[in-house]
């Protein structure tokens, strides 16, 4: 009898991103008499990406993996099926998890422990060379972020915490301005309402809308914004599309408040740019309102959160 790989050691394979070889379904054989389609059987690789989610202080999901069909001819056309419905073309392809939904309800904490049980996720491969299945663990990636380039080539900033802090506190963060972290919590004042504001929000207000999956653009108009400037930060609002998971617009657009007094002066905004979109754990600059880069990266990262919530009305 071949002895069990222990658990850890699985986990520690996935994380390096270990190739997931299987055998091939229905006929049993991945190749066909096509010109294209390999001698040897296509087998589905794995790799993590983007940034991971810090669910206690041992633990970090990664919530973004790349897959690649290994051996297929990139000609030959290929989708792919997850279990969560989404489909997918290409020789590679990048699948980007729900991360509250899948925290809240396909993770289980054992009490002696205190290990989160990975997510079972079947994954099948169709090509005119033959189908390939595979089961794939959502993996914890241990106390670092992966490290690895976010595939849309988002900046990963490392997880400062969600502790809740009476309103008023000053508080520190270890980037400026951060992407998580402590925060306020109270009913009519944080999370603030979504949509456009014409001062600088603090920081530990909009925090908690980042834990609700909202998305918050920072802007810099340079001293005193015009009327036009701020006309088309509204009309940029406007065009934001609903939470798929809550109906609603979870934008908040807002002048950087900066940092406490006795805080390190380590600010990266808005020196770096006169646009930040921020989500949790992760952010993007630029250098114009780009409005299609800004709501692209609001598709991708809302409801991308440790709270899967709404904005309470205000």
């Amino acid at each position: 009898m071949q002895p069990l790989i222990p658990r850890w050691r699985l986990m520690r394979m996935m994380a390096v991103g270990a190739l997931v070889l299987v055998p091939c379904l229905g006929t049993g054989t991945c190749t066909t008499t096509g010109s294209n389609c390999p001698s040897t059987p296509i087998t589905i690789a794995t790799s993590l990406s983007g940034c991971g989610e810090r669910i206690n202080t041992n633990k970090i999901i990664s919530w973004v993996i790349t897959f690649t069909a290994e051996g297929l001819d990139p000609s030959v056309p290929a989708s792919w099926t997850f279990s969560d419905g989404v489909t997918a073309t290409g020789t590679v392809v990048t699948h980007r998890f729900n991360s509250a939904a899948q925290e809240a309800t396909n993770f289980k904490t054992t009490s002696a422990t205190g290990e989160h049980i990975p997510v079972k996720f079947d994954v099948t491969l169709t090509t005119a060379c033959g189908n390939v299945s595979t089961q794939v663990d959502v993996p914890l990636t241990g106390t670092e972020l992966d490290g690895r380039p976010d595939p849309d080539g988002d900046t990963c900033i490392p997880d400062e915490g969600r502790l809740h802090v009476p309103v008023g506190t000053a508080l520190c963060y270890s980037s400026n301005p951060p992407a998580s972290g402590p925060h306020y919590s109270q009913a009519g004042v944080a999370p603030v309402a979504p949509g456009f504001y014409d001062e600088a929000l603090q920081t530990e207000i909009w925090l908690h809308n980042l834990e609700h999956g909202s998305v918050v653009l920072l802007y810099d108009c340079g001293g005193t914004c015009t009327d036009d400037f701020k006309n088309q930060l509204k009309d940029l609002f406007s065009q934001v599309p609903v939470s798929p998971r809550f109906n609603e617009q979870k934008l908040v657009i807002t002048r950087y408040a900066g940092t406490w007094p006795g805080c390190p002066a380590n600010a990266t905004f808005p020196a770096s740019s006169p646009f930040l979109a921020i989500a949790w754990d992760v952010q993007r600059s630029f250098s114009f309102l780009d409005v299609q880069g800004i709501l692209d990266f609001y598709s991708r990262h809302v409801d991308q959160a440790p709270e899967d919530l709404n904005i309470p009305s205000q």
